[in-house]
């Protein structure tokens, strides 16, 4: 008996021993799955950190580009307004040109006038001198006739 019962007790313990082992080779392979698991994750892990960077660095360069698309739409604003200024300065210009052209036509008009009265004054300078050179000479002739009446008169 007391070989039959270690014999069972044997049997029994080899039996757990096996079913044991089963255990590990089942926890081995659940191990190796769970590990191929991780190791899987770990990769998507590290490529959703990879696409976490790529489209934090794009989000950060997307907000450079519209903090510079602001700067440039506030430039050219800036630029619009000093060409709508430089465009009222010209307007004025031309406006004061067209009036300082007005002016200069009025003056040389009045420059023209001026001059033809000038020249009709020297015209009628010249006819009264020729006419006082005519008259002294009247006066001369007369002189002599006087002076020659007196000298006959004596």
């Amino acid at each position: 008996m007391f070989g039959g019962k270690q014999k069972q007790i044997n049997h029994e313990l080899q039996s757990r021993i096996s079913e044991k082992e089963r255990e590990i080779e089942s926890t081995r392979t659940a191990l190796a799955h769970l590990e191929s698991e991780r190791n899987s994750m770990q990769a998507e892990l590290s490529h959703a950190k990879k696409e976490c960077n790529f489209h934090t660095e794009m989000f950060s360069n997307l907000q450079g580009f519209g903090d510079s698309f602001i700067e440039l739409q506030q430039s050219q604003a800036s630029a619009a307004n000093a060409l709508k200024q430089e465009k009222l300065n010209a307007i004025e210009a031309a406006a004061v040109s067209a009036s300082n052209r007005e002016s200069v036509s009025h003056r040389a008009a009045s420059l023209a006038e001026l001059s033809n009265h000038t020249l009709q004054t020297t015209q009628r300078e010249q006819r009264m001198s020729e006419r006082a050179t005519q008259i002294g000479s009247i006066v001369q002739l007369i002189k002599q006739i006087a002076e020659h009446t007196n000298q006959l008169a004596l």
